[in-house]
């Protein structure tokens, strides 16, 4: 998955949960 603003991650990530974010 591509890098996007660590905000931007940070944010989704604290809505959705780390799962869709899985390295």
């Amino acid at each position: 998955m591509p890098k996007m603003d660590d905000l931007v991650i940070g944010t989704i990530q604290s809505i959705f949960g780390n799962s869709w974010f899985a390295d």
